[in-house]
């Protein structure tokens, strides 16, 4: 059994208009949608997708995304941090669809998350007012007054409503097999990114060779090895330019990277943003 914690953020029902167009939204969470009136559209890095009703839709965290709304949508929303034991993330673990059917009563399970968080409802639905530190950490505040049947029923919730995105279809448990195999890569990756690591100490690690592993590791992560270090690096360092207060050269050298420069143009060209212009536009004090 993989040992996976959500932490809820946000939760409750909304109606969105026209006015539901915004662009090039990336945050540390992931969103879950149920539609249920009216439709929107929303584009992900891998296409456009169509939201109707009676659909579940899922929005991995760090992933670039564009609304829009041509009438109004109604929806049940729910945003959460996932992490995996040793901070591996949740979507190296298992191939994902995106858009999916509801099953029925998944309507009940957001009535009763709304139950248990009367809290979480977003009152200002500009991405960028909820993408800061006190948004995103408030919810600390509100899970420690939480009892423990209700914390451990809220992340029943999450668990079925994240297991609807799961694909399983024989193909898709074989990469998910496949993925196991670095296991330990990632882990230890996600646990050492303020250290230096290298495709040499990572083949070491797999008892393989440096060119077989960079191979392998891109025919079945998608990227080659380094690649995805840089990608959690980044990552890691968008999560600490929104929610700490530290200096940036601070936060590059806390994700292994020790040119300023360097750590500029690995993040521009992964968030299309600089460091400065990403803290400026997602963190509030």
């Amino acid at each position: 059994m993989i040992n996976i914690t959500h932490s809820l953020l946000f939760n409750s029902f909304d109606k969105v208009g026209e006015w539901w167009n915004y662009k090039n939204i990336i945050s540390p969470f992931n969103r879950l949608y149920l539609i249920t009136e009216g439709e929107a559209w929303v584009t992900l890095d891998n296409g456009t997708y169509h939201l109707t009703p009676g659909k579940l839709f899922l929005i991995p965290k760090f992933t670039f995304h564009s609304y829009r709304c041509d009438t109004e949508m109604g929806h049940f929303y729910l945003c959460f941090f996932d992490e995996i034991a040793f901070c591996e993330s949740l979507f190296d673990s298992f191939e994902f669809e995106f858009l999916v059917d509801a099953l029925k009563g998944d309507d009940i399970l957001f009535d009763r998350l709304n139950q248990l968080n009367p809290e979480g409802r977003i009152n200002n639905p500009d991405p960028v007012s909820y993408n800061n530190s006190k948004s995103l950490y408030s919810f600390a505040k509100n899970r420690k007054q939480l009892n423990v049947a209700d914390i451990i029923e809220i992340q029943g919730i999450i668990y079925q409503l994240v297991s609807r995105f799961i694909a399983n279809s024989a193909t898709h448990t074989s990469v998910i097999a496949s993925r196991k195999r670095f296991s330990k890569l990632t882990t230890y990756i996600h646990q050492h990114l303020d250290a230096k690591i290298s495709l040499h100490d990572l083949a070491n690690m797999a008892c393989l060779s440096p060119d077989y592993l960079s191979k392998q590791f891109l025919e079945i992560m998608g990227v080659r090895p380094m690649e995805y270090v840089n990608r959690i690096r980044i990552e890691r360092a968008q999560m600490l330019l929104v929610t700490t207060d530290l200096p940036i050269k601070q936060i590059a050298e806390k994700v292994g990277i020790a040119s300023n420069s360097y750590f500029s143009t690995l993040f521009k060209k992964q968030t299309l943003n600089t460091p400065e212009d990403y803290k400026k536009m997602h963190y509030t004090v």
